[in-house]
């Protein structure tokens, strides 16, 4: 293959992948302040429930600190996938151009006319 059309293809599909991980990232912090008030509005739940189902102070506080951490983990759950689902086209270019690299490095050399 032309080592021009491999380049110029490798240019379009980076342009690709960068558009997407614009646009990938202009819906998410668009839509960023609804995710995390549904995902507070699931810690408040959870939280009152526990003061509804626990009589005990401890149980309480126990209950509560395990909502606060499935908040911790909601939110960086919500953020690792916004994450890959933007970046996850560049990686894979990424690691498609390091194997055509690798590939062209291992084809030997044509043999010279003379």
């Amino acid at each position: 293959m032309n080592r021009t059309v491999v380049v110029l293809g490798f240019a379009v599909l980076l342009s690709a992948a960068l558009l997407w991980a614009g646009g990938v990232a202009l819906v998410s912090w668009r839509d960023w302040p609804d995710t995390r008030q549904a995902v507070e509005r699931s810690r408040d739940a959870g939280k009152a429930d526990c003061a509804a189902t626990y009589s005990d102070p401890e149980a309480k506080e126990r209950c509560t600190a395990l909502h606060d951490v499935k908040f911790v983990a909601d939110l960086n759950i919500a953020r690792a996938t916004r994450g890959l689902i933007g970046g996850g086209p560049l990686i894979v270019l990424l690691l498609a151009a390091l194997a055509v690299r690798r590939s062209a490095r291992s084809i030997p050399p044509a043999p010279s006319r003379s």
